[in-house]
C-alpha cells in the first residue's frame, strides 16, 4: 500500500465541497490519518490516478459529466487493485447492486457516513488479503514448477495416480515403455490406469497396487509384462491423494539370474547332497556331497531324524510333505543349519520312491547348496540399488553445493560485523550446521562418484595405530580393544584419509552396537584369493589382498536388514544420531580402491566386517605434509565470473581481504568483454562452469583466443563425472574448486595458480 508519511492517500471524486468536508470530518473523528485530493471531472480523475497514486478511492455516484460507476470501471481496469467505495446520496438498491457487481468494495449513503470508517477498514483488509492470496498462489506455482523439475529428472519411469486410479502425471522416462504399446503420455493424463492397462485381478501387479492403495503402504514387486516383453521392478509409494509409482526394466538382471541357474544345473551331479529318508523322516542314505555341505559324516547322519538334524523350518517341511502327498514331488528353498551351526540355503527337490507294488517307500531328496549364489544375488541387487540412488543423488548435489557455498563464505564476515555474544552463538550454530551439511554432501559425493583421492603406497597398520589412539581417548572404558597387526603385512595403494574414514566408520558402528560394553577386535592379515574364492564376491578378482577386520561382540545385525546396511540413508539409529551414509560411503571408498567388503553377523553375538584391499608388496612412500597456511596476495586482479549475485557478493570481500583486487561478470559474454578491455590488469579468471547464456565451457576458448596463456580456475557445484565429455575434458586440464568451498580454499587455489610461495605471508 502506497502511503505518504504514514498517511492513507485518498482520492475523492466529489463535486460538492461541503459533502467532501463531511466525509473528511468523519475520517478525522475515526482518527484515520490521510492525504486527500478532491476532483470533480474525468480528466482530473485520470490524472490523479497516475500522479497521486491513491490507496483508496471514495466516489460520488452522480456527477455532472462523469459518474462513480464510470470511475469504478476505470479503476478496475488497472493492474493493481485499488479499494473503491461509492459514497452517494442516491438510495437505489439496483444501482448499489450494479456497483458491487462491477467491483466496488462498498456502497455508503451520505446519510450514513458513520459506516464509512468501518467500510474503509474492511476494504483495506480485503486488499491485503487479496495480495496475500496472490503471493501464496505465486509461491504455489513456483513450488509446483520446482517439483515438476524434480519429477522430470527422475531416471526411472515414474507416474502418479489418485485414489480413483486416474493418471495425474507421467515423467518423460515413461515414454520408453509407452512407445512399446503405442501410447503417449499426453493421451493418458486424466485417464483411468486400469482401463488403459487392463490386468487380471489375480495378477501380481493388480493385487500389490490395490493393497498399497487400500492400506496406504509401500509395495514392491517384480513381474513379467507380456505387452512390453520385459521384466519390471515396480515400487509404489503411498501419497496423500494416491500412489507414486516407479518402474524399472530389470530384464537384463533376470537374464543374469537365469545364467546363474543354468550354471548351477551343470554342477548338480558333483555338488548336490543326495539324501534318502524313510516315511518317518529318518535318514537311510547320505552321500559324500551331503557330508561336505552339512559337515556330518555318513555314520553320524544315518538313522537320525532329517528335519531335526538339519534344523529345517517346520512350516517348510509341512508344505513339502503336503505336496509330496498330493503330487508325489516338491521343489523349493530351505534354510538349514550345518554341524558347525552355520546357516545354509539349499534348493531342494523331493520325490516319492515307490516299491514294486507302487506303494510309497521313501523320499529322495536332492539338495543344491545355493548359499553363495544367494549372496551374489544380494550383492547384485545391492549394487543396483546403490547405482540407482547414486544417479538420483548426483542430480541434486549441484544445487546443494551452490546453496552451501554462500553460507560457508558469509559466516566469517558476519562474525566480524556482529560482535555481541548472542549473535556469535547464532553464527556458531549456523557455521556448525553448514559444516554438517558440507560433510553430508562430501559423503554423498564420495558415495556417488567413488572418490579417487590422492593415492600413495601405505601401510594399513599405521592407520590402525592412529585409530587405536582415538579409540583409547574417546570410547567408553567398558569396551575392551584388541588388535592383531603382524609383521610383514603387505602394503596397499590408497588414500590414507579415505581409508581412515572407512576404519573410523566401522569402529564407531561397533561401539554403538555395544552400549553395555564388549570387545572390539581389529585384525590385519595377508590373503591370496583363488579364482573360485574371488568368484564368490561381486567385483572381486583373484590375487593378493590385505584384509582389515573390525569385529564386535555387540547386538548383531538382524538377517532381514543385513542386505540393506550399505544402502544410502539407511540407518537403525535414532533420529539425529546418524545420517545413514557411513557404510555406503565406506563401501564406495573401498570399491574405488579395487576392494570389497564382506560381512558376517549373528544377532546377540556380534558382527565382523572384513575389508579386502588389493596388496602392493613394496616399500611405503612417505607422504609429505605441506604447510597449510594461506599467503596474502600482492594486489593481483581476479575476474570472478558467476551468474549468482550471492557468490559475487561473497567472493569479492573474501579475495579483497587477502589483498586481491576483484572484477565481476555475470556471464561469459560480460567476462570476454571485460577481459578484452583489461587483460593487462587481470591475472586470474575465476569461472563458474554452468551459467545461462554463454557457459564456462564456451567462454574458455574465447578467452584463450585473446590470451593463450590466460590463467583460469574453474568452479562447479556438479561432479566432473556428471558433466559432458567435452566439459569434463577441459575441466581435467584446469585447476578447479568443487563447491562447497570456504574462504581459505579459494584463496589457496588462487595463490597456487599465481605461484605464490606458501611461506610468503607478508603480502608485500
Amino acid at each position: 500500500m502506497t502511503q505518504k508519511n504514514g498517511n492513507l492517500n485518498i482520492l475523492m471524486l466529489e463535486d460538492i465541497p461541503i459533502d467532501s468536508e463531511m466525509i473528511e470530518r468523519e475520517l478525522q473523528n475515526a482518527n484515520i490519518l490521510y492525504n486527500a485530493r478532491r476532483v470533480a471531472s474525468k480528466t482530473k480523475f485520470l490524472k490523479e490516478l497516475e500522479v497521486f497514486s491513491p490507496d483508496l478511492v471514495l466516489a460520488d455516484y452522480s456527477l455532472p459529466q462523469f459518474s462513480g460507476l464510470e470511475a469504478l470501471k476505470i479503476v478496475r481496469e488497472k493492474k493493481e487493485r485499488i479499494p473503491f467505495i461509492l459514497v452517494t446520496g442516491m438510495k437505489n438498491e439496483e444501482i448499489a447492486v450494479e456497483c458491487l457487481k462491477e467491483g466496488a468494495d462498498d456502497y455508503i449513503l451520505k446519510s450514513s457516513l458513520r459506516r464509512l470508517p468501518g467500510a474503509i477498514q474492511n476494504a483495506l483488509e480485503k486488499q491485503r488479503a487479496e495480495r496475500e492470496n496472490e503471493r501464496l498462489e505465486e509461491e504455489l506455482r513456483r513450488s509446483q514448477k520446482q517439483m515438476l523439475t524434480i519429477f522430470e529428472s527422475i531416471t526411472d519411469a515414474f507416474f502418479s495416480v489418485n485414489k480413483s486410479w486416474y493418471v495425474m502425471y507421467l515423467n518423460p522416462r515413461s515414454d520408453a515403455f509407452l512407445v512399446k504399446v503405442n501410447k503417449r503420455r499426453e493421451d493418458l493424463w486424466g485417464k483411468n490406469w486400469w482401463n488403459e492397462f487392463p490386468s487380471p485381478v489375480d495378477s501380481v501387479a493388480y493385487k500389490a497396487l490395490h493393497r498399497a492403495m487400500a492400506a496406504h503402504e509401500f509395495a514392491e514387486f517384480e513381474e513379467y509384462n507380456a505387452a512390453l516383453d520385459s521384466w519390471l521392478q515396480v515400487r509404489a509409494y503411498p501419497a496423500e491423494d494416491g500412489l507414486a509409482i516407479y518402474m524399472q526394466d530389470i530384464s537384463e538382471r533376470k537374464r543374469d539370474e537365469e545364467k546363474i541357474r543354468e550354471q548351477a544345473k551343470l554342477l548338480d551331479i558333483a555338488q548336490d547332497a543326495i539324501i534318502v529318508r524313510d516315511l518317518d523322516d529318518n535318514i537311510v542314505y547320505w552321500n559324500s556331497s551331503a557330508e561336505r555341505i552339512y559337515g556330518w559324516k555318513q555314520e553320524e547322519a544315518l538313522s537320525k531324524n532329517a528335519s531335526q538334524l538339519l534344523n529345517t523350518e517346520v512350516d517348510s517341511i509341512g508344505r513339502a510333505l503336503q505336496d509330496i502327498e498330493k503330487k508325489g514331488s516338491w521343489f523349493g528353498e530351505l534354510h538349514q543349519i550345518t554341524k558347525m551351526q552355520k546357516s545354509v540355503i539349499v534348493e531342494s527337490r523331493w520325490s516319492i520312491v515307490r516299491d514294486e507294488q507302487g506303494k510309497p517307500h521313501s523320499i529322495l531328496t536332492i539338495n543344491t547348496d545355493i548359499t553363495d549364489k544367494k549372496n551374489i544375488e544380494q550383492q547384485f541387487l545391492r549394487a543396483q540399488r546403490l547405482e540407482s540412488v547414486g544417479t538420483l543423488a548426483s542430480g541434486i548435489l549441484h544445487d546443494l553445493n551452490n546453496v552451501l557455498t554462500p553460507i560457508i563464505l558469509a559466516v566469517p564476515f558476519m562474525r566480524e560485523k556482529l560482535s555481541d555474544e548472542a549473535s556469535q552463538d547464532i553464527l556458531r550454530t549456523l557455521e556448525s550446521s553448514a559444516k554438517r551439511g558440507e560433510g553430508v554432501v562430501k559423503q554423498l559425493m564420495s558415495f556417488v562418484r567413488g572418490v579417487k583421492g590422492d593415492r600413495v603406497v601405505l601401510q594399513l597398520k599405521l592407520l590402525v595405530w592412529e585409530l587405536l589412539h582415538f579409540v583409547g581417548e574417546t570410547f567408553p572404558p567398558n569396551i575392551k580393544v584388541t588388535k592383531h597387526c603382524p609383521k610383514g603385512t603387505w602394503f596397499v595403494v590408497g588414500d590414507s584419509t579415505q581409508l581412515y574414514q572407512v576404519l573410523m566408520n566401522l569402529a564407531i558402528n561397533a561401539r554403538d552396537a555395544m552400549p553395555n560394553g564388549g570387545t572390539l577386535t581389529i585384525d590385519l592379515q595377508n590373503v591370496t584369493l583363488s579364482e573360485r574364492e574371488a568368484g564368490l564376491h561381486l567385483g572381486a578378482v583373484p590375487g593378493m589382498y590385505v584384509v582389515l577386520s573390525v569385529k564386535d561382540t555387540g547386538s548383531g545385525i538382524p538377517p532381514e536388514i543385513i542386505n540393506r546396511i550399505f544402502d544410502p540413508f539407511f540407518t537403525t539409529k535414532e533420529p539425529g544420531k546418524g545420517t545413514g551414509l557411513g557404510l555406503s560411503s565406506a563401501l564406495s571408498i573401498v570399491k574405488s580402491h579395487g576392494g570389497f567388503i564382506d560381512v558376517h553377523s549373528e544377532v546377540d553375538k556380534g558382527t565382523d566386517f572384513n575389508v579386502y584391499l588389493p596388496a602392493k608388496d613394496e616399500e611405503a612412500v612417505v607422504e609429505v605434509t605441506e604447510d597449510s597456511s594461506v599467503p596474502m596476495g600482492h594486489g593481483e586482479t581476479i575476474l570472478v565470473v558467476d551468474d549468482e549475485k550471492t557468490m559475487q557478493d561473497l567472493l569479492r570481500p573474501t579475495l579483497e581481504k587477502k589483498n586481491f583486487k576483484v572484477m565481476t561478470a555475470y556471464n561469459g559474454d560480460e567476462a570476454i568483454t571485460l577481459y578484452r578491455e583489461n587483460q593487462d590488469k587481470i591475472d586470474v579468471v575465476l569461472l563458474d562452469m554452468l551459467m545461462p547464456k554463454l557457459s564456462g565451457l564456451s567462454t574458455i576458448p574465447e578467452l584463450r583466443l585473446i590470451n593463450p596463456q590466460i590463467k583460469i580456475i574453474g568452479m562447479t557445484g556438479s561432479m566432473l563425472e556428471n558433466l559432458s565429455s567435452e566439459m569434463n575434458a577441459i575441466m581435467q586440464e584446469l585447476p578447479f574448486l568443487q563447491k562447497p568451498f570456504n574462504s581459505e580454499d579459494v584463496a589457496a587455489m588462487v595463490n597456487e595458480v599465481l605461484c605464490v610461495s606458501p611461506t610468503d605471508g607478508s603480502g608485500e
